[in-house]
């Protein structure tokens, strides 16, 4: 991500970028964390960040979770099931469930 301070750090730090990133260009984001997560804090900052510019997002707090790899696996699915709702996609579910499980 770049050294702390840098100019690498800045362009991928996500509260700049939330800033920045003109809102009707923000696809709706899907955050999940875990509630024992060490960033769960830094997380709500940033749901926070998005909220006020009314950026379109879902957020899935699991407790009692930590950072862990087992979230992303059981989430991604709930992510497809999200984004199948969505207009312009298209049902992708099965496809990326047979992917996920090779």
């Amino acid at each position: 991500m770049g050294a702390p301070g840098s100019k690498e750090q800045k362009a991928r730090d996500i509260f700049e970028l939330a800033q920045q990133v003109p809102v009707e260009e923000v696809p709706m984001l899907f955050l999940v964390c875990g509630g024992e997560d060490g960033s769960a804090e830094e997380t709500h900052a940033f749901l926070a960040a998005l909220a006020k510019r009314h950026i379109p997002y879902e957020y899935r707090e699991l407790s009692p979770r930590g950072h862990d790899w087992r979230i992303l696996n059981e989430e991604i699915l709930v992510f497809l099931d999200t984004l199948e709702k969505l207009d312009g996609f298209e049902p992708l579910r099965e496809e990326a469930v047979e992917r996920h499980n090779r």
